[in-house]
């Protein structure tokens, strides 16, 4: 068990992400790492030294903060100390008192090594060289390579699979050196075994790595797992020291996580903070509330819940232009809707689609059309023509009840006169635009009853006459 404190402090104005911990701390807050990460993870941490050394973050030992030399320091000796207390050290092993029993059996080949005295950022992969034009021979499943694109190249046990950058900030993106900055490999080519780091432009060589210094490799072997290596310099090389082996974690095997020992540490609105546990419970206890199963939450339970869609984002498109069949279907009424009124209603009768008009208190034709009267030259006192027919019982018949909803009329000059809506020849007004001085007029509030069969006719009576009278009567139509 961890016996110090690796408190993370952001004390800028907004919130720093630490990616290769999925983690962010938020502004002027701080987080315990040892309280989520085991030290190797903490120390393993690229993104974290970045952070502290550029004074964007500031590590606390749980008493004093730390200056960015300070925080280097401690973490290297709490991470050396954590090694120390969880595995014998030479000595122990060789001490017959020191009560570290090791079987021997089970070593093979194991070499000479010393504690382990510090650790590196972690690195991509063990690359078989760098800026290679070809992939190196007989290769086998893991084995990795940079090719002379700045790509990290991984052999799957059939082919080379391109991984492209691997983690950071990609520079130069589209172009030949798109390989991530601080992108880091071990060059296993190399005489010393160095860690290369890219600099955005070229492979870096860190030099020759210290002895009994631990390094993490991200991508590893045929299982493609994380694993821990030890540098010996007296065999010039990365030895392994460990797998990261997590897949029990994700099987369903018996070393799985439990729920109950997962937190959720989020901020939702409808679940609390805690373990997975009661999240879960919290969650099947509002879908146990619900009326319907969702199933059943098809449009027509949707109609039945609320019968309201808010469209305050944009228009609602049924999109059906590639089908032969229609997008929207409104079966038509044997008598149009008479409860539940409002204005903006549609309903459909008799192949005729009509809109409820709150204004007029009733059913219209959304499809309106006009009737036109007319007169050519001077006009006084008499019924106007319509289709070109001059005579005082001449009108234009309606074949349906019918509203007249507006009235518009054109003087070739400026004249007074009143224009007189009458029907099947009685001399009842039953509307009138009146025009004074003025070549013409319009209304549109007209709100006219007529009977299917009724024939409407137009009669302008003008004290001094008028010339060449058009007018136009807006009609709509209810089945």
């Amino acid at each position: 068990m961890l016996d110090f404190q690796v408190i993370v402090k952001n004390n800028g104005g907004s919130a720093v992400a630490i990616n290769d911990l999925n983690l962010s701390i938020p502004a002027a807050g701080q987080r315990d790492l040892t309280a989520s990460f085991d030290p190797s993870r903490i120390i393993g941490s690229g993104d974290l030294q970045t952070l502290v050394a550029n004074s964007t973050l500031v590590i606390n030992d749980g008493t004093d903060d730390l200056s960015a030399a300070e925080a280097a320091t401690f973490l290297t000796l709490q991470t050396r100390k954590d090694l120390e207390d969880r595995f014998p050290s030479k000595l122990q092993l060789a001490s017959s008192t020191s009560g570290v029993q090791v079987s021997y059996n089970l070593l093979v080949d194991k070499p000479a090594y010393g504690n382990p005295e510090g650790c590196y950022p972690p690195v991509q992969v063990l690359a078989n060289g760098i800026g290679l034009a070809t992939p190196p021979e007989t290769p086998v499943d893991g084995d990795a390579y940079v090719d002379d694109s700045n790509h990290i190249q991984i052999y799957d046990g059939t082919q080379w699979v391109d991984n492209g950058a691997a983690t950071g900030v990609v520079i130069n993106a589209g172009l030949v050196n798109e390989a991530a900055k601080g992108t880091r490999v071990i060059n296993i080519a190399d005489a010393d075994q160095s860690i290369f780091e890219f600099d955005g432009t070229n492979w870096r060589d860190l030099g020759a790595p210290t002895d009994n210094y631990t390094v993490i490799v991200n991508d590893y072997g045929d299982g493609e797992k994380e694993a821990q290596f030890l540098y010996s310099s007296e065999e010039s090389e990365f030895k392994l020291f460990a797998f990261f082996d997590f897949s029990k974690h994700f099987d369903g095997g018996d070393g799985k996580h439990d729920a109950s020992e997962v937190n959720i540490e989020g901020d939702y609105d409808n679940i609390s903070q805690g373990t997975l546990e009661n999240g879960l419970s919290e969650i099947d206890t509002k879908l146990t509330s619900l009326d319907q199963s969702v199933a059943d939450h098809d449009l027509n339970s949707a109609y039945l819940a609320g019968r309201s869609v808010t469209a305050n984002q944009g228009a609602v498109i049924l999109d059906a232009s590639a089908q032969t069949t229609a997008a929207l279907q409104i079966n038509e009424h044997s008598e149009l809707p008479s409860t539940g009124l409002a204005g903006g209603q549609i309903a459909a009768k008799a192949g005729i689609l009509c809109l409820y008009d709150s204004t007029r208190s009733k059913w219209l034709s959304i499809y309106r059309k006009d009737i036109k009267f007319g007169k050519d030259g001077f006009t006084q006192n008499m019924n106007l023509e319509v289709s070109g027919v001059s005579n005082n019982n001449a009108g234009s018949r309606v074949p349906r009840a019918t509203t007249i909803t507006g009235i518009s009329c054109q003087l070739s000059e400026a004249g007074t006169c009143s224009l007189k809506i009458r029907k099947n020849n009685e001399l009842t007004d039953l509307g009138t635009l009146a025009i004074s001085a003025a070549a013409g007029n319009s209304d549109t509030s007209l709100n006219i009853a007529l009977a299917a069969g009724d024939h409407v006719q137009l009669y302008l009576e003008s004290a001094a006459g008028v010339k060449d009278p058009v007018v136009s009567l807006e009609i709509a139509e209810t089945p």
